[in-house]
């Protein structure tokens, strides 16, 4: 939030890109607050896939925020290893699904969580939630279109 357009330091192609980041890891955080008020749970860790598992400043951005580990598996394409253990799991090759992540789901690395950042990201968090509701009013009235929609809306 805030790019300052008169130094360009720090409002540059890298800041923009770490801005988005930081905001998708924001949602994310507040996915984890709602399932925290469902369930009474907080989680242990949170296993992070996909293409943007690849890098190493997006994993510890999320450790940083929800301030949990964050782990990275070797297969990071999650959707089409579900698939492959449900096959697994139907062919009678393993006997739950628990056992099939148990025995193929395997750890490439761990990211931390660093106090010092949490508590900085704690502090912008319910800006980021005002602002962030702000951007989805002037959306939902046509005058900005969003960079991603979900399937269906």
């Amino acid at each position: 939030m805030n790019f300052d357009i008169y130094n360009p330091e720090k409002s540059g192609k890298a800041q923009c890109i770490r801005a988005l980041w930081e905001s998708a890891v924001y949602a994310t955080y507040g996915h984890v607050k709602v399932l925290q008020e469902l369930t009474g749970t907080t989680p242990e860790q949170i296993m992070f896939c996909g293409g943007a598992a690849k890098g190493f400043l997006w994993p510890q951005i999320l450790a940083d925020v929800v301030n949990v580990t964050v782990r990275v598996p070797i297969v990071k394409e999650a959707t089409s290893f579900g698939c492959a253990m449900c096959v697994g799991l139907g062919a009678g090759l393993i006997a739950t699904f628990t056992e099939a992540v148990e025995h193929w789901v395997k750890v490439e690395r761990e990211f931390q969580p660093d106090r010092n950042a949490n508590a900085a990201y704690s502090k912008h968090y319910e800006r980021w939630q005002k602002v962030y509701a702000e951007f989805m009013k002037i959306v939902n009235q046509d005058l900005l279109t969003p960079m991603w929609k979900a399937p269906g809306t």
